[in-house]
């Protein structure tokens, strides 16, 4: 069924304001919220778990953007750590740019990343993510797109032409939605993929990693961590929770250029 584009205006006063905001119907896309007195930390906290796809029109538009900075937040931050990768790679990849997917899974990231970006890579080990990733991508008319079956840590070697070039490079980790659940990225391999991609980026370029709380995930993010900290590499953490059993995000930028030995 087609869904139709709704607008909707909201009182920030009434008493069901957050209620209302908070369980949207599906269709809204945009929010006009007026009302007198709005208490802008209020409102951001209210912001931070509603979707971060639609759009909210405020008369305090520019203090929200303040405070959001100052928290190291948005909007839809509380729905999902995913919010927060798509708002980085929004604001730091633009469509002159080449990116990399290390993990296609089911395509959705590689959509996404095709969609703001000039080229998008992308490696997975098993076929059936390299299908559903071809799969997805023909559904939706892109063609900015080459997919590796390959493992991720051996990036340097498949696009050694692309060495000092690349924006971004996302690191999704764990197992196939939907897939075989015991047929996952590990530790080691992940570390090399890491040390592997940093002479791949360019002076302003970055990586993202987002770690799951699997045994396996957990060993993953101990030995990146460790290597960063061993080697002060400065990274960024983002959590939208605090239990720390979480997917969450780490954010490598204006790295050393270290090469595994």
């Amino acid at each position: 069924n087609e869904v139709m584009f709704m607008i909707i205006d909201l009182n920030y006063n009434d008493e069901d304001f957050k209620s209302k905001i908070i369980n949207l119907e599906k269709g809204i896309k945009v929010i006009n919220v007026d009302g007198d007195n709005i208490d802008v930390n209020k409102l951001c906290d209210i912001l931070e778990n509603i979707k971060e796809n639609v759009l909210v029109n405020t008369k305090v538009d520019e203090k929200i953007k303040e405070e959001f900075s100052k928290r190291c937040t948005f909007q839809g931050f509380n729905r999902s750590i995913w919010n927060m990768v798509k708002k980085i790679c929004n604001e730091n990849v633009n469509k002159s740019d080449i990116v990399v997917d290390m993990t296609v899974g089911n395509g959705n990231d590689t959509l996404f990343l095709s969609g703001i970006s000039k080229m998008v890579y992308g490696f997975d080990i098993q076929d059936e993510a390299i299908n559903n990733t071809k799969r997805l991508l023909t559904q939706e008319n892109v063609n900015n797109y080459k997919l590796f079956k390959e493992s991720h840590d051996k990036i340097n070697e498949v696009l050694c032409n692309e060495k000092n070039n690349i924006k971004l490079i996302l690191f999704n980790l764990g197992y196939l939605p939907c897939g075989d659940k015991s047929i996952t990225t590990m530790h080691d391999v992940t570390l090399r993929a890491l040390c592997n991609s940093l002479d791949m980026l360019k002076n302003d370029g970055l990586i993202l990693m987002v770690f799951y709380p699997h045994p396996e995930g957990k060993m993953e993010e101990k030995v990146v961590l460790d290597y960063l900290n061993n080697n002060n590499i400065s990274y960024e953490t983002y959590r939208n929770t605090i239990n720390m059993n979480a997917p969450y995000l780490v954010v490598i930028r204006n790295i050393n250029w270290l090469i595994l030995e």
